[in-house]
């Protein structure tokens, strides 16, 4: 990513600071955890594997989980975020880094919903239950996700509801 790391740095804890009012503490460690690499993705042991989402060229790495292109068409059709322009601002809206200014509260909650998705989805293939690649398997498996990161809150159901494409 481009960002020196001070800058980075200011904007993640920018971030969590917004997101402590908007989200469950769920939310917020799923992305912390993006933040610290704390996913037990294969290349964070030095190893190798396939994208969990189903992308063809993609392996198990966070770098490549920020710019999936399964998790980015799940983001823009069903909790309409908007199309990243290149690879390097998908990552870095990805990783909720994106200056300030263009980021309102309803879309860092879908952000981060859709960071919290990835997270348990992500979670349980190393735990034993392997994503299915299939497409309508897919987002149904997004969509619970990102219902029960929602799940107990009030203001990011709400988002959710008022977002949700059907």
């Amino acid at each position: 990513m481009a960002l020196v790391p001070r800058l980075r740095a200011s904007r993640a804890a920018a971030v969590a600071t917004r997101l402590r009012r908007l989200v469950a503490p769920r939310v917020i460690s799923a992305v912390t955890r993006l933040w610290m690499n704390g996913w037990c993705s294969r290349r964070r042991f030095q190893g190798h594997g396939p994208c969990i989402f189903g992308c063809r060229y993609g392996e198990d790495a966070i770098d490549h989980y920020c710019r999936c292109t399964k998790l980015h068409e799940y983001g823009c059709s069903r909790l309409r975020l908007p199309r990243a322009a290149d690879m390097d601002q998908r990552a870095m809206e990805f990783m909720l880094l994106e200056p300030r200014s263009s980021l309102p509260d309803d879309r860092l909650v879908r952000r981060a919903l859709l960071v919290t998705a990835a997270y348990r989805l992500h979670y349980r293939a190393r735990h034993g239950q392997p994503v299915n690649a299939d497409p309508e398997y897919l987002r149904r498996a997004l969509n619970q996700a990102a219902q029960e990161a929602a799940i107990g809150h009030p203001r990011a159901m709400r988002i959710l509801d008022t977002t949700w494409v059907r």
